[in-house]
């Protein structure tokens, strides 16, 4: 009996069986521009649905798991950056906070100068060079 259900476990889900994510997801599996994907709804307060599509691995056919690791690698920064900005149009944080307002670890950080890195001074803009990165660094509402 046990041999029986992990071999049904690994036969892969027809349209019917997925819900509505891996169906959405399901032609970019077939058309291989993925290879698979855990997708995750949720709210403020619970999981909502957790499905699944396609292969976490390719070359062994393994189907993929709600509980597959993935490497981020730089797309954490991504994240970081919008969960940032999701905090300033909240109000919670301010882009012109220094860090240790939010981060006591970082009080005293200093950083190399862009022009002559022997030389150190605060996190922001060297003082040779006041205010060129700031205009840049302003979040803007696209709507208005």
């Amino acid at each position: 009996m046990r041999a029986l259900l992990l071999l049904i476990a690994a036969l892969p889900l027809t349209a019917a069986d997925q819900g509505p994510l891996a169906q959405a997801m399901q032609p970019f599996v077939d058309q291989k521009i993925i290879a698979g994907a855990v997708m995750l709804v949720t709210d403020k307060d619970k999981i909502l649905d957790v499905e699944t599509v396609g292969f976490a691995s390719l070359d062994e056919k393994k189907p993929m798991v709600a509980n597959n690791l993935f490497w981020l690698a730089s797309i954490s920064k991504t994240f970081a950056g919008t969960a940032i900005m999701m905090l300033v149009d909240e109000g919670k944080l301010r882009i012109d906070d220094p860090v240790e307002k939010y981060l006591p670890e970082f009080k005293g950080q200093q950083v190399a100068d862009e022009k002559d890195p022997t030389k150190l001074h605060p996190p922001g803009p060297s003082p040779d060079n006041q205010g060129t990165a700031q205009p840049h660094q302003r979040h803007r509402d696209p709507a208005g």
